[in-house]
């Protein structure tokens, strides 16, 4: 029988919340993206493969096998549940940034390049261009693209399957609050769109050097294609998916993160490759010109302080005086 948790429940209130400020905010875009994500259930099945091996080498190393015949016997249903939970507030998220410039300017740009001029002592992206070997432009490129998505959604499937109550609903509720407060409200507050788009929004000169690198670098042509995508749905006010474009913070750095703080609380050897990664994506969001390079730190500082935040005990005792309360009114605690 499926049953659902004081803290999942509140979870989910709060994620449905999320899904109608976004719905008033933009009705026809939240549709619209509700119907592109939801075409992506029918990758579940791919998702799980990548998955369950995951969560059943950090749960179950001498039996991994009899680990996935376990869990595909007896999670099925919130499988189900977690990924249609979350196709609706990333459709939300993704509809709340495509609304960022009508309540907010683009005012920011100047302000985070020259804190990153000021930091480094020069200019971030051109010094990775002069330091990085030609031959790491292609796998910095895939590592930051398809291999962060692959991972991101296994990384979710693994944790929709993973056993421990407690670690699930951290993972999910750290991920929930920084999409929430990184990915919207801060990105909404400091509206920004990133070096490879600023001779569009700001002006032409001051990172063109860098966009003359990218341009004729191992990944050009993709990153020509990628950043077109997203400024002509910008321009011609064509919503789709993925689309919306924001700088500060980088969500690829803030996922990056969670997935490093949850794998380091599952394993040590698996939580160290994963904050190589950190540092992978963090060169890679500056190297291929989407972020400043502040735009990471301030999403690993923030996502890391939610994780903290997550795991007090008085983020328990907070379900528990919510879950008495809520028996004199007859609503069963349940257990996600």
């Amino acid at each position: 029988m499926f049953k659902i948790s004081v803290s999942a429940a509140t979870l989910v209130f709060l994620v449905f919340a999320y899904c109608c400020v976004a719905a008033a905010a933009e009705p026809v875009v939240y549709l619209v993206m509700l119907g592109h994500y939801a075409w992506q259930l029918i990758a579940i099945p791919a998702v799980i493969v990548i998955g369950l091996p995951i969560a059943a080498l950090c749960m179950r190393p001498k039996a991994p096998a009899s680990f996935i015949s376990d869990v595909m016997r007896h999670s099925g249903v919130r499988v189900a549940f977690i990924a249609g939970i979350f196709c609706a507030g990333l459709a939300a998220f993704t509809t709340l940034k495509i609304h960022i410039p009508k309540i907010m300017p683009f005012w920011a740009d100047p302000v985070l390049a020259d804190i990153d001029r000021w930091i480094h002592r020069g200019k971030p992206g051109l010094a990775l261009y002069s330091f990085l070997p030609s031959y790491a432009e292609y796998p910095i490129a895939w590592l930051y693209g398809p291999g962060w998505f692959i991972l991101w959604f296994g990384i979710v499937a693994a944790m929709a399957l993973h056993s421990d109550r407690q670690r699930r609903l951290r993972y999910f509720w750290a991920m929930a609050l920084s999409i929430l407060l990184l990915g919207t409200v801060t990105a909404t507050a400091m509206a920004s769109v990133g070096p490879i788009f600023y001779a569009s929004f700001v002006e032409p000169t001051r990172f063109a050097e860098l966009i003359r690198k990218i341009d004729a670098s191992a990944f050009g042509d993709y990153m020509k294609l990628s950043s077109q995508y997203l400024l002509s749905s910008y321009q011609f006010n064509a919503p789709s998916m993925g689309t919306g474009i924001s700088a500060m913070p980088s969500m690829h750095l803030a996922i990056a993160t969670l997935n490093a703080c949850m794998l380091f609380n599952l394993s040590r050897a698996l939580g160290w490759l994963a904050w190589a990664y950190v540092v992978i994506i963090q060169v890679g969001s500056v190297y291929l010109g989407w972020h400043y390079a502040i735009d990471g730190y301030v999403s690993i500082a923030g996502l890391s302080l939610i994780w903290f935040v997550t795991g007090l005990p008085v983020w328990k005792t907070l379900f528990h005086r919510i879950a008495r309360r809520a028996r004199p009114l007859r609503l069963k605690p349940l257990s996600i």
